[in-house]
This record gives C-alpha cells, structure tokens and sequence, in this order.
C-alpha cells in the first residue's frame, strides 16, 4: 500500500493505472497536512465550499481504480489538545458526506493517525498504553536502546507513519550541495538547513558513532544511512513480531517531492534508493527469521540476550506450516569465528509469528569490538530464510568505522542484453561491511540500474549473486562501483 498524504497532491492517472496492474493499494487523502506548521484544520465556510466542489470532482475522478482502498481526510489533523480530529470537524464532515455520495463502498478515514493517541511515543506507552491505535512516529533514530525499546515494548494496532532519517546518497548530495558548501554538517549551514533542516541531528549522530561530523563527508553519509536501514529494519521486525495484535506498517517515506540533503525517504529525489529500501525490502520478506533484542551497543555488558522469531505471512489459500526445520543462530567475530552457537528443530507456523529460541551467552572480550547475529533457517539443505545483524561491543558504534581492511573480487556474467550477474567474493580475512552497489555516473543523466539484492555485509569466504538489469542507459555507459566501508571500491564495465 501507498498513503498519498495530504501534504502531496492527487497522482497523474498512469499512478493509478500501474497500483492497479501492479496490486498496489491506495491510501488517497485529501490535500490538508499539518507539516508540523498548523494542525487544526479550516472551519471558514468558503474554504469548506472550496475543497466540497474539489472533492466533487477528484473523487469520480478516482473512485473506478480497483487500487483505490481508503480515502482519507487529510495528514496529522488534530483539535487544540493534539489528539487527531474527528467526522465532528465541520470540514471532515462536509468530505465524508461527499465520499459517501460519490463513492459509497470505499473505506474513510477523518484523518491519519486516527488515535485515539497521536504519537508511538515512550511515553504515551508508560501513560496511555491501550490507546496506541493508529499511531505516527518516531522520524528519527531514537538512539542505540531507546529504538529497541520503544518497537519492542509497543502496543500499537496500526503504524501508519513512522521513519528514521538519512543524509541522502552521495551523488545526489554532491549535486543539491556544492562541495565547497558541504561542511560543517550541521543544521546552522544554511544549505543543509534549507534542503532538511528537520532531519540535521549532528549531535545525536556525534554521541551514536563517537563523533561522526568530522570525519569525511563520504563517511557522515555511509554511517547515517547506516543507522536509518538498521533502524527502520529493526522497527518493521517488531510490528511484524506483533501479528496479528498489530495489524500493519507503512514507513514514512518513499520518495521526495524535491531534492532532499537528509531526510527518511527510500528512494532520493533522482529516484535511487538508499540502503534503507534494501533492508525494508528483507523486512517485509514472506518468510522472515528476525532477533528481539534490546540495543544495538553491548559496551558495559556482559551477556548478549535475544530471542528468535519467524514471521511467515503465508498469502496462499491452505499454505501449511513448515515442519521440522532447521533453525541455527551464531555469533561471529569479524573473521567469521563462531563464538555462541544455538541450534534446535522448530514448525513455523503459516500465516503468524513465532517466538523459536532464546539467546542468553556471555560476551567475551572481542577484537574490533564488532560481532554479528546470523540466523539461517534450512530445510533438507535448501536455505529458506536468512538474517544477518551486525552489533557494537562498546559504547557507540565507533568500532564500524575503524575495521580493519577486507578484500572483495567481483566477476561479470553477460546474461541476454540487459542484465549482468555479478559474483562477489571476500577474499580477505576480516569481514567486509555495507556493500554497495551504485551505478557511476551524472545523477541527473537517463535510466537505472535494478539489483535484486543490495547493501549486505560478507563474511571471510563468502559469495554473494547480485542480478542487475539495466533499464535506460546504453551499453557503453553501463559502468558500476561496488563500495563497503573497509575495502576498496571496485568498478565493473559493460
């Protein structure tokens, strides 16, 4: 599903017309949003007039897409006290009536969220916690405990915006903010405060990686798009975890109405996406093995604690459980040492989640103070589900930025006219983090690379298959670089 806030605008009708080839449902507000600057809507009898004789003609406009599933009043409506608005509002009543006429069999909602509580806060969980129903937030990084704390302990029925924020990709960065102006990265430049200023946090981003702004631009970028694919992976996991208590999750946002510096989009304004997209897509997996755990940094702890869960949302009529398969979860070092290993026959059950196993080890004093959680779950040696998560021994997440050197090859395979496997090896000793793959060229410049896999980290020894179909750009413009934060970028020509 895709919610068309009502701080965006109504779609061209080819929007419309591939929701519906493509199943995509269509959540459609009205263009009222508060954007943090007004949240009480208009009462004023000629504005109502106005957006009735509006609604009037975009809803007939719209109301025969078989996407077409909500219509919505408007974004983060509230009355004076903060608490969403309801069908009582003169001008929500005035656009239900119209829906209602026009439109009488589609789903309305006065406004998202629809409350009773407004925010998915800490708060709002140790004060209200049953009035968590259709909830918006957190939109940034809430810290390295106060993340997993807060998903974890949730009690929300629907999530229907919430994000993590990121300085976008590089070469998009390099083309909205001339390099000369690029530093300091803080939200007092002008220039980054004019292109996000919403999404600037240089402080907390210090105090999370152990001062991160004054290392090189290309690293403030990796290390906060870092923390937004942890982060926002992290909180679908756990709404998923809460099937069916939680009912569904729709991360704030996917794309960008004008080039952004930092902000929570997946996708830039050029339409490439950051990592984020990546691991959203992995969380949103239909066969998915996830940990709970209660912070990303272990330093001052002497045990690492987790619980393993599968999430199998089965869509096929009569989908069965999976029986007597092997679950198997591992702690590594950054050289692929296994220090903790757990292994047990579980059923996953179809169409629910499942808490399998429970993790309780000591932490042992660990080189780089960096370690992973992998996950595998395996069915007479055919791998069914995968996860993969990396962890700080010490207090912030400085260890990801001094790793020592890996050693990565890539090989080419020509498949048809438009499509490459690429085989990626780590050929080094120590484990090779953030892969990425970017196409290199003008960001502004014609077409796309698709990867069915991006943004991974690769164990001593491993090989990873990429597809990459190539849509728009020439064969003899066809050039990637495959980049990870500690070995050297390699790049492939047609």
């Amino acid at each position: 599903m895709l919610r068309i806030w009502g701080g965006g605008l109504i779609e061209k009708q080819a929007f419309y017309d591939l929701c519906n080839r493509l199943g995509i449902l269509v959540w459609q507000e009205f263009v009222q949003s508060s954007s943090g600057i007004e949240n009480v809507p208009p009462t004023d009898r000629q504005f109502i007039a106005m957006m009735v004789e509006e609604a009037r003609a975009i809803v007939p406009r719209l109301r025969n897409h078989p996407s077409l599933a909500i219509w919505g009043g408007g974004n983060e409506l509230q009355d004076a006290q903060g608490r969403p608005q309801t069908d009582d509002h003169p001008l929500l009543a005035a656009l239900k009536a119209v829906v209602q006429t026009e439109d009488p069999d589609r789903y309305w909602l006065p406004t998202s969220p629809t409350g009773p509580q407004f925010g998915n806060t800490l708060e709002n969980l140790e004060t209200d916690p049953d009035s968590l129903h259709d909830v918006h937030g957190p939109w940034i990084y809430e810290g390295l405990e106060a993340q997993y704390e807060l998903f974890n302990r949730s009690t929300s029925l629907l999530n229907s915006e919430f994000g993590v924020e990121a300085i976008t990709n590089l070469r998009t960065l390099n083309d909205v903010i001339p390099l000369e102006q690029q530093r300091p990265i803080q939200r007092a430049n002008p220039f980054w405060n004019h292109l996000g200023s919403w999404w600037i946090w240089e402080k907390r981003w210090d105090q999370f990686w152990g001062g991160l702004t004054e290392r090189p631009t290309p690293e403030v970028v990796r290390a906060t798009q870092f923390l937004q694919a942890e982060g926002l992976r992290y909180a679908i996991e756990a709404i998923r975890r809460r099937k069916f208590h939680n009912s569904g999750s729709l991360p704030w946002q996917f794309n960008e109405p004008y080039p952004n510096a930092s902000c929570t989009s997946a996708i830039d304004y050029y339409a490439n996406p950051k990592p984020v997209y990546h691991a959203v897509a992995r969380a949103y997996a239909p066969l998915l093995l996830s940990a709970r755990f209660p912070r990303i940094a272990w330093g001052g702890h002497d045990r690492f604690q987790a619980t393993i869960w599968s999430s199998h949302s089965a869509a096929a009529a009569g989908a069965k459980a999976l029986v007597d398969v092997q679950l198997e979860a591992q702690l590594r070092t950054i050289d692929g040492a296994i220090f903790a290993r757990q292994e047990q026959t579980i059923t996953v059950p179809a169409g629910a989640s499942a808490e399998h196993m429970t993790m309780d080890t000591a932490l042992p004093a660990i080189a780089d103070n960096v370690f992973f959680l992998d996950l595998l779950l395996r069915q007479d040696n055919a791998i069914l589900a995968q996860s993969r998560y990396p962890f700080s021994n010490d207090t912030t997440l400085a260890p990801f930025l001094t790793l020592p050197s890996a050693r990565l090859a890539i090989r080419k395979e020509q498949c048809g006219q438009n499509e490459w496997r690429l085989s990626i090896a780590n050929n080094g000793k120590v484990v090779a983090l953030a892969l990425w793959l970017d196409v290199v060229r003008d960001v502004r410049a014609p077409g796309y690379a698709y990867y069915d896999d991006n943004f991974f980290h690769l164990m001593p020894g491993e090989e990873r298959e990429i597809r990459v179909l190539w849509s728009g750009i020439p064969p003899s413009e066809r050039c990637l670089s495959l980049q990870s934060w500690n070995a050297e970028e390699q790049v492939v020509y047609e």
